[in-house]
C-alpha cells in the first residue's frame, strides 16, 4: 500500500477504525488480535492495516472501498481513490517506457507526485506529415478548412 493512501486512512479513519476493520470484511478473530494490543487507535488502524495488507496482498483495495462506501466516507474514499490511482499510473509509466524502478521508489517513499518524463512523449508536438493531403480532393478541403472572419 502506498504510504500516502495509509496515511490518509489512519489520518481520517482511526477514530472509528473497528467500523473500518469490519466493513472490510475481513475475519473478526484479526480484528480482535489487533483490539487487545495496547495503544492509540491510529496505531490500532496502522496495525490493522499492516494486516490487511499481509493476508490481502493482491486485492485490500476493494476491500478499503467497501468499506468506506459503507461508512459513508465519501471524500476519503475520493481522496484514496486519486492517489491509488497515481500509483497505477507509475506502474504503467514503468513497465511502459522502461523507467528505472529505483526512480519511481523514491517519488512513492518521499510522498512526491507523479512526474512524466517528457523526453519519452510529447503531446504538443505533431508530425506535419499527417496534415499533408494528397488526393483530387485537396483544394475542396483546403478552402473549406480556411476560417473566415
Amino acid at each position: 500500500m502506498d504510504p500516502k493512501i495509509k496515511s490518509i486512512l489512519i489520518d481520517n479513519m482511526s477514530s472509528e477504525w473497528k467500523k473500518f476493520a469490519h466493513g472490510t470484511g475481513i475475519n473478526p478473530v484479526i480484528i480482535d488480535y489487533v483490539d487487545l494490543d495496547e495503544g492509540t487507535s491510529e496505531e490500532k488502524m496502522e496495525t490493522f492495516l499492516s494486516e490487511l495488507i499481509k493476508r490481502y496482498s493482491n486485492n485490500f483495495f476493494p476491500m478499503v472501498e467497501k468499506s468506506l462506501k459503507e461508512l459513508g466516507s465519501i471524500r476519503v474514499l475520493k481522496e484514496i481513490q486519486t492517489f491509488y490511482e497515481i500509483a497505477r499510473l507509475k506502474l504503467h509509466y514503468v513497465s511502459i517506457y522502461d523507467a528505472t524502478m529505483q526512480q519511481t521508489n523514491q517519488d512513492i517513499q518521499t510522498h512526491n507526485s507523479v512526474n512524466l518524463f517528457t523526453s519519452h512523449f510529447n503531446l504538443a508536438e505533431m508530425d506535419d506529415s499527417y496534415c499533408e493531403i494528397d488526393n483530387e480532393w485537396e483544394d475542396f478541403v483546403k478552402n473549406k478548412t480556411v476560417i473566415k472572419k
